[in-house]
């Protein structure tokens, strides 16, 4: 049967953490049973979406499809406790609270051959889109001697980030049993980090208010990454019995294919002769240093990753998939800095990239309550590569928060449309490494925080068989009028 299916998503979301990063791998699910079914789609086929999870479910569809996802939106909520420090000025958390832009797809795919046993398919997948934002003011009136002396820090530290993966698909079926396939993706990435600190410090006469001085010392930081990369996903699906399905999948390494990077460094103090902290050695004259690197050479790389499925199946009644994802280490440096660069970077930015294995696993059912109505609900985990943060840490580190989810979804299958409700939620904790005194960025030293993460997704998605009901309406037209007597 030919036929051709526009699924559109619209998705209302509340969410905290859904931003794919440098040490997780399972931030989303794609297509409508993916999303319900917690992702366990490797040996579950049926969906164009397939070209992500296991291409050679590809070849069990048939006809022409079309299938998409509208943009779904959210906010986000980090947590960082204590992460803004500074010895003199109270510590306080850090929360970022920011509206994003959850992933959307777009695949097509054709059948041909004898009995179209092959498939090829041209895939868009939008992995990421964060934005995360922390920033916070803490004021402090301190009495010192005839004087008062005002405290104020100003810490602003910004991360964009998002991933494009597109790339062509075939599925092959030799026989019933059997079927084979490979993705080839382009990994597009674009990354900002943007940091801001200021601390100013007035003393002024407790008796008259008078001024008395002034000073400040601020640093701003700019890194901009912009990279591509190559990778290839080669999947197996097998029927195993009539009911029973075994589906596995090889992900390759990345290839970078091309990466240029900026980082920009601003540091100016003040001055003050009275000044003893030792956090400008330049102390009492002003100072201010000024770092640009252009052009710097960029990557990202993308790990070894292998998947082993199983789906049992009993056809318009009930589903049961499960899946496992075993991720391998890889270390790469995000861009190629000088030495100097190198040492002011350290404060906000962790240039070099450490992930070590992870396994992630994922189960989920369907089941049809009436031949028309199938309920879905899955759990999945989406565990941190990022290597343990030691209770002293020494340099900056990625956070590491394992995160939990189930999903959940009830759809309505009609003759040319089907439309699916669901949610999703996803939590976890661990920490995060801070600055001990955002202000000492020549010596800088660092304090473990707990890091907190949670999401929670209401979608709605639907599917409309334009090919099916054009056709319908066709024959419709064809047919004589119920009052006109036949020849």
């Amino acid at each position: 049967m030919r036929r051709t299916a526009l699924v559109v998503g619209l998705i209302l979301a509340w969410t905290s953490q859904a931003a794919a990063d440098e040490v997780h791998y399972e931030n989303f699910r794609y297509g409508q049973r993916a999303m319900g079914a917690g992702g366990a789609m490797v040996a579950f086929p049926g969906e164009p979406e397939a070209s992500w999870y296991n291409p050679a479910a590809l070849a069990l569809m048939e006809g022409t499809l079309m299938s998409g996802a509208l943009q779904f939106f959210g906010t986000e909520r980090h947590t960082l406790r204590g992460g803004l420090r500074a010895d003199t000025v109270a510590t306080t958390d850090l929360e970022s609270s920011d509206v994003l832009l959850l992933p959307s797809s777009s695949v097509i795919a054709k059948a041909f051959g004898d009995d179209q046993q092959h498939v090829v398919a041209f895939s868009t997948f939008l992995a990421s889109e964060r934005d995360e934002t922390f920033s916070d003011t803490i004021t402090t009136l301190l009495r010192d001697g005839d004087d008062w002396l005002e405290q104020r820090l100003v810490y602003t530290q910004q991360h964009t980030d998002r991933i494009v993966y597109l790339g062509p698909s075939w599925g092959w079926r030799p026989n019933n049993r059997l079927a084979l396939g490979v993705s080839v993706f382009y990994a597009r990435r674009e990354q900002r980090e943007l940091a801001f600190s200021s601390f100013t410090e007035q003393r002024s006469r407790r008796s008259t208010g008078e001024l008395i001085r002034t000073t400040f010392d601020d640093t701003s930081s700019a890194t901009e990454i912009d990279d591509g990369a190559l990778l290839a996903r080669l999947g197996m699906l097998t029927h195993l019995t009539e009911r029973l399905t075994l589906g596995a999948t090889v992900t390759t390494q990345s290839v970078p294919l091309h990466g240029e990077g900026r980082f920009d460094y601003i540091f100016t103090d003040s001055g003050d002769p009275a000044d003893t902290s030792g956090l400008n050695p330049n102390n009492p004259e002003p100072f201010r240093e000024v770092i640009t690197e252009s052009g710097l050479a960029a990557r990202t790389t993308y790990p070894w990753n292998f998947a082993l499925g199983l789906a049992y199946e009993v056809p318009s009644r009930w589903t049961v998939a499960t899946q496992v994802s075993l991720y391998l280490p890889s270390t790469y440096d995000r861009l190629d800095l000088s030495p100097r660069a190198e040492q002011v970077i350290a404060s906000n930015l962790v240039n070099r990239i450490e992930r070590q294995t992870v396994v992630n696993g994922a189960l989920g059912a369907e089941w049809f309550i009436t031949p028309t109505l199938p309920l879905r609900v899955g759990v999945f985990t989406n565990r941190s590569a990022a290597p343990d943060i030691p209770a002293w840490p020494t340099e900056l580190m990625l956070p590491q928060v394992h995160l939990y989810g189930a999903t959940t979804s009830l759809g309505f299958i009609g003759e040319d449309r089907s439309i699916n409700v669901g949610a999703e939620v996803q939590w976890g904790s661990g920490y995060d490494v801070a600055l001990r005194d955002v202000r000492q960025i020549w010596e800088p030293s660092f304090i473990r925080v707990e890091r907190e993460q949670f999401r929670a997704v209401l979608f709605l998605a639907g599917a409309f068989d334009f090919a099916g009901k054009l056709a319908g309406d066709l024959v419709e037209d064809d047919e004589p009028a119920s009052d006109t007597p036949s020849p």
